[in-house]
């Protein structure tokens, strides 16, 4: 009997813990909640500060699960995050591999009065350093100030001389001290603090000589067949207005291009060598490193090159128009592995790709005949798009793909050039 009672006194004293612990616990939240009823206003506060607090954490858990799994030092990640967020640009210094090139740009842009300026600015640079730029901006029906921000571009399109200088002007010190030095070395005698020749060394960033246009397009009303798209969606609940809209939009600006490419070759005799298709919400653009890496593909041979178009830190951005070259999509990938993955070759070769910043070799386009297509006609016309639409088991995507799939089909190579970065900014996108 008393071995029983021995034992069951020993099988109860864990319990006898756990029961003090779960009332001395009782005790303390009670006194908390007395104490706090006291000054309910102060309570409030703290139930609003701690929500807060949960929110922020649950809106960064998966940033910091994309930090910590990057394959990429926390140095480039830090300076693509201040990149991205607008604190610094990426130095410019030597872009004169470009002089030889006819390039032409075409872009829509819509409501985007925050970031467009400084688009812009990094467009005009980019846009000097070859041997003429075409800009063709479609701009379509913005509420706020970016009818007139573009307006006012094309009524006074930017001096390649004054931009020069300007960049010139901009450069680190430390560059400007190196140019300096190099002078004071080379030419003592005529070194000059005051000429700009001088105290640059006869630098240059990029040729003389270029030329840059911009047509601005303006409809004063949307386009018929996009007032189509929007009834049908108000009465029918018709959901792929986002992706017939661009594909509408991007093939009047393929074929004002296109025309515009034709006149120019019968004026002057040469041929404009590559469209760039351009994001117009874009953060920025890395333009040495574009500048760089482009003109590299295209001497491999590529004949579309894509920016890797990032967001914060460096993750890859723009999945739903990625395709990789073994037919398997990027979008719904977690965004650390489409990152480790492409920045796996300086050109990673794709079957569909975009980044926000994109050259297509334009020759070679309008000989392919291939055009921004509605779903229902690419997959009846485009034997790859059809097959890549049936493993996905998909009834939309994104304009991008279906141009690219018959770029591919034609023969053309594709790639996202990993070092040359677009930036989409640290904030919510509509891309």
């Amino acid at each position: 009997m008393l071995k029983a009672y021995s034992k069951a006194q020993k099988a109860t004293k864990p319990l006898r813990f756990i029961f003090i612990l779960i009332h001395l616990f009782y005790l303390r939240v009670k006194r908390f909640i007395y104490a706090e009823w006291q000054r309910p206003e102060l309570f409030l506060l703290k139930c609003v500060f701690f929500y807060y607090i949960w929110s922020a954490w649950e809106f960064l858990r998966p940033h910091v699960d994309d930090l910590r799994r990057l394959e990429m030092t926390w140095t480039d990640q830090s300076t693509l995050w201040l990149s991205n967020a607008g604190f610094s640009s990426p130095t410019i210094d030597d872009l004169n591999e470009l002089h030889t090139y006819n390039i032409a740009f075409a872009g829509m842009v819509k409501d985007a009065q925050e970031t467009l300026p400084t688009l812009l600015k990094s467009l005009e640079i980019f846009g000097c350093a070859f041997k003429s730029a075409h800009f063709f901006i479609l701009e379509s029906n913005s509420h706020d100030h970016t009818r007139e921000i573009i307006r006012n571009w094309q009524q006074n399109p930017p001096d390649c001389e004054h931009v020069h200088t300007q960049l010139l002007h901009s450069l680190p010190n430390k560059l400007k001290k190196k140019m300096k030095r190099q002078q004071q070395r080379a030419q003592p005698s005529n070194y000059s603090h005051s000429d700009d020749d001088s105290l640059f060394g006869g630098h240059r960033i990029f040729h003389k000589g270029g030329k840059l246009t911009v047509r601005a397009i303006q409809p004063l009303t949307e386009f018929e067949e996009i007032e189509i798209l929007k009834q049908k969606a108000e009465t029918e609940g018709y959901d792929r207005v986002r992706e017939e809209r661009y594909v509408i939009y991007r093939n009047f600006l393929l074929d004002t291009v296109s025309k515009y490419y034709e006149t120019y070759l019968q004026e002057t005799g040469e041929a404009i060598d590559y469209l760039f298709w351009v994001d117009m919400d874009l953060r920025g653009i890395d333009i040495q490193a574009v500048a760089t890496e482009f003109s590299y593909a295209w001497r491999a041979g590529f004949d579309v090159v894509c920016t890797n178009g990032i967001k914060y830190t460096g993750w890859y951005y723009d999945s739903y128009a990625s395709v990789y070259e073994d037919g398997t999509w990027a979008y719904g990938t977690e965004r650390w592995r489409i990152t480790n993955r492409v920045r796996g070759d300086r050109f990673y070769e794709m079957k569909s790709c975009f980044g926000g910043f994109a050259a297509y070799n334009l020759p070679f386009l309008i000989d392919s005949q291939c055009r921004y297509a509605h779903f229902g006609w690419a997959y009846g016309r485009i034997p790859s798009f059809k097959r890549f639409a049936d493993i996905y088991n998909i009834d939309r995507t994104c304009e991008h793909v279906p141009l690219n799939f018959c770029v591919r089909e034609h023969g053309g190579k594709l790639a996202v050039a990993t070092e040359a970065h677009s930036f989409y900014g640290t904030s919510g996108h509509g891309g």
